[in-house]
């Protein structure tokens, strides 16, 4: 008798709630007559094959100033013995924004994940541009018709720190004179949202050059205010007539802001006041004579 062989393959579908252990299944092969045959298989479900899925990262805290765009990297895990489709959901304050996107860089609202497998997220949060400083909470969750996975992402706003040095008018120059004091008043603001401390003054002005300030510290700018500070410059006794650039700055250990000033360097006008004396005393000796002599 010619005996021949198949190759016949089949499929087990695990039920969801199936407990975890070892199960039996026997296969029955029947050609007729006195030609059957059994074979038992056995299938072993433990706990990850059957668990929970999971929503993960390796970092759900993130620091940075107002203005500061944070961005997630976080992974599904479907252990499920089918694929599954998450809704992808974020509860976040008033104003703020959050996006989802995968490895292809698609915004997505939604995510399927194959049996078993895992899936990169992308959750990208955006504050308003007003945020006040603080710590915030961020829960995400992915929901499936077989489960919902949380995950709570937490983002620390640590404040604007802002500041700008000018004048009162915004004009950003001056004349003065060789060897002479000359008085400059100094705008000091704060534009960020948390109080600037320690701020100091300096300067960076032309060999020989004296810059002093009124006050060279200021102990606490609170957020959105100004400072008036005065600022004396005194050009070298030498310094020939043009145009000189000094630098003020102000800064601490979060911020710093300078700016340029054009000093036009003058030169007393002594002769041309002697000239003009001189001439008055002419025309008045000049009257005088014809005064008294009449013209002849």
């Amino acid at each position: 008798m010619d005996l021949e062989t198949a190759l016949v393959s089949f499929g087990v579908t695990i039920p969801e709630n199936a407990e975890t252990g070892t199960y039996t299944i026997e296969l029955g092969a029947d050609a007729g007559g006195d030609y059957t045959d059994t074979l038992s298989l056995q299938v072993t479900i433990n706990e990850q094959e059957n668990g929970q899925g999971s929503f993960s990262t390796s970092a759900s805290s993130q620091e940075g100033s107002t203005g500061t765009s944070f961005s997630f990297d976080t992974t599904i895990t479907n252990n499920h013995g089918s694929e599954q489709t998450y809704s992808l959901a974020a509860t976040a304050p008033d104003g703020w924004q959050v996006s989802f996107t995968t490895d292809d860089t698609s915004q997505v609202a939604s995510i399927t994940v194959d049996a078993w497998g895992s899936q990169s997220v992308t959750i990208d949060i955006t504050p308003p541009e007003n945020v006040e400083v603080g710590e915030y909470s961020i829960p995400v969750t992915a929901v499936s018709t077989s489960e919902t996975l949380d995950l709570e992402l937490t983002v620390n706003i640590t404040g604007t720190y802002d500041v700008t040095l000018s004048t009162p008018t915004g004009n950003l120059s001056l004349d003065a004179y060789a060897n002479a004091e000359q008085s400059l008043t100094l705008q000091i603001t704060n534009n960020g949202n948390v109080d600037l401390t320690n701020l100091s003054l300096s300067s960076e002005a032309p060999s020989n050059w004296e810059v002093t300030f009124e006050d060279s510290e200021i102990e606490t700018l609170e957020a959105g205010q100004s400072v008036e500070v005065t600022a004396y410059i005194t050009p070298d006794e030498n310094a020939m007539t043009g145009d000189y650039v000094t630098t003020l700055t102000v800064s601490n250990d979060e911020v710093s802001s300078d700016a340029e000033f054009r000093v036009s360097v003058k030169t007393r006008t002594v002769w041309g006041v002697i000239a003009v004396v001189i001439i008055i005393a002419l025309i008045g000796g000049l009257g005088f004579i014809i005064k008294k002599y009449g013209r002849r």
